[in-house]
């Protein structure tokens, strides 16, 4: 939309080609009915508003700023960077988790095998031939045949716990407790923080560039927030700011927020340049999440890798001793 408008073209005719692009996607339907609200005299902050759920109370304020100031190819170009440096920030987490978790489930496919059907031949070979079972073997081989007794009842069971946690953290009270519990997780918790940091400050600098009031501008941040233990304090900054305290030192009373960051900030009031001096912030706090993210990945794909040795070698170990076994006692 900010390359159509860019280009010279009115709203409308924008909205039409947007339409027009492929007619069988949301896209096309979603532009479609953003035209004939505008066609009606609907503006246009208010036609995608009610058009979709997709366009959130934040992303349709700055366009409502952008109509009001004139600027609103600009405010549409910025929303979208600032919409790419968001995604791009979950994205990154994301993938930050796909290794270890790859590795993780194949650890645990190899000794699932391992326990369920290689342990109990060798078991068998062994009191055929009356040999001794080794103790790590046989360790195995006992946790195996708990698993095959008792594994319906454990997967019901956990099954069961999943769904009274999932109904538990659906409440509010459950739902700030474990929203507030992730952040006290070792290294998943910072990363959590750091990634609220940047959001907040690129999210507000974002708004308050655009021109939306600071006030305003943080009661939209708190919607965009999913953690309600971070929304809750946004909410108490919001509630120091109406007590006429600095955003600063609001931050400072509501906690959560690192002295160096209130400094930034501190700063940014004094001198009256508070929007691009989130910016900053915002990434600076990007780049200290991609190197916190390489740090972690550093230090846990190789712990994934040693766990996943000693736990095959144990295994082979039990394997290769009962096969010793097993022809020992052919022998005799």
């Amino acid at each position: 939309m900010a390359d159509f408008l860019d280009a010279g073209l009115q709203l409308e005719a924008a909205l039409q080609i947007m339409e027009s692009q492929d007619e069988t996607s949301p896209k096309s339907r979603v532009a479609a009915l953003i035209r004939e609200k505008v066609r009606e005299g609907t503006a246009f902050s208010e036609a995608i508003r009610t058009s979709s759920p997709s366009f959130g109370d934040l992303y349709c304020s700055v366009i409502a700023a952008g109509e009001i100031s004139g600027a609103l190819t600009i405010l549409l170009r910025r929303q979208a960077e600032h919409m790419q440096a968001i995604e791009e920030l979950k994205q990154r987490i994301k993938m930050a988790l796909i290794y270890p978790s790859f590795l993780l489930g194949t650890a645990s496919i190899a000794i699932i095998v391992f326990i369920t059907f290689l342990i109990p031949e060798i078991a068998i070979l062994l009191n055929k031939v009356g040999g001794v079972m080794p103790l790590p073997a046989l360790i195995l081989l006992k946790v195996g045949e708990f698993f095959q007794s008792y594994g319906l009842w454990m997967a019901m069971i956990l099954v069961g716990c999943f769904v009274l946690f999932y109904l538990q953290i659906r409440n509010p009270n459950g739902k700030h407790w474990w929203d507030k519990f992730k952040l006290s997780i070792p290294l998943w918790g910072p990363l959590l923080n750091q990634a609220f940091q940047a959001q907040f400050c690129q999210t507000l600098s974002n708004l308050l560039n655009n021109g939306v009031p600071l006030h305003h501008g943080l009661t939209l941040v708190s919607t965009s927030v999913g953690n309600s233990h971070h929304r809750q304090l946004i909410n108490q900054i919001i509630t120091h700011l109406g007590e006429g305290q600095s955003l600063s030192m609001a931050m400072k009373n509501a906690g959560g927020f690192p002295s160096t960051m209130r400094d930034m900030i501190r700063v940014g009031e004094q001198t009256g340049d508070l929007g691009p001096c989130l910016g900053k912030l915002g990434q600076r706090y990007d780049k200290s999440i991609k190197h916190q993210i390489e740090g972690i990945m550093a230090f846990i794909q190789p712990v994934i890798i040693v766990v996943m040795g000693v736990m095959v070698l144990l295994i082979a170990w039990s394997m290769i001793s009962g096969i010793f076994q097993a022809m020992h006692g052919l022998q005799r």
